[in-house]
């Protein structure tokens, strides 16, 4: 995934539209065997020495729920908005000018050359998006961590009593119930 720039600039300050389309890249996650489809819908424009990208990222996963632990289709769709920053090439055995040593320094994106590489930057977008915890439906109630089964398809004869963990049970006797 990489825009030629020149390309852009010829827009005089005006937006670019791309589009990417296909399978997620092996290296988006950490199980790059799943299946999945990506795209990416990109505005980006060039204004002096900026350069702007905005859009959608879209993503059709098979994913496992963080609770019952069962997979399950889930759609992410992450807006992502930044900014770059032109640098000249340095030339070669230059060291790059004081300038460039500040703007990485300030966390700035830098683009050196005439093309924007754009995998690693999605590639961020979507680990971003996935978050923390991926679940299955909202009310999910996971598994019983005794006996493991499936508390959205039914209950099991667990006690509250045995789901407490037996490193905690003294503090039960601090607190005693009335």
């Amino acid at each position: 995934m990489k825009i030629y720039l020149p390309e852009v600039r010829q827009r005089e300050g005006q937006f670019a539209t791309y589009t990417f389309a296909g399978k997620i890249p092996a290296g988006f996650g950490p199980d790059p065997g799943s299946p999945g489809r990506l795209q990416v819908k990109a505005d980006i424009r060039i204004n002096g020495d900026k350069v702007f990208l905005e859009g959608v990222l879209s993503a059709d996963i098979m994913a496992n729920c963080s609770r019952c632990l069962k997979e399950y289709a889930r759609h992410l769709e992450v807006d992502f908005k930044e900014t770059f920053t032109l640098q000249g090439m340095p030339g070669p055995g230059e060291n790059p000018g004081p300038a460039a040593l500040a703007a990485e320094a300030a966390n700035q994106l830098i683009v050196y050359g005439d093309y924007l590489y754009l995998e690693e930057y999605f590639r961020q977008v979507f680990l971003l998006g996935l978050g923390y915890r991926s679940l299955c439906r909202e009310n999910c109630q996971g598994i019983c961590p005794l006996c493991g089964i499936d508390l959205n398809h039914g209950s099991c004869d667990c006690t509250p009593e045995e789901r407490i963990d037996p490193r905690l049970k003294a503090l039960k006797d601090f607190c005693p119930r009335s």
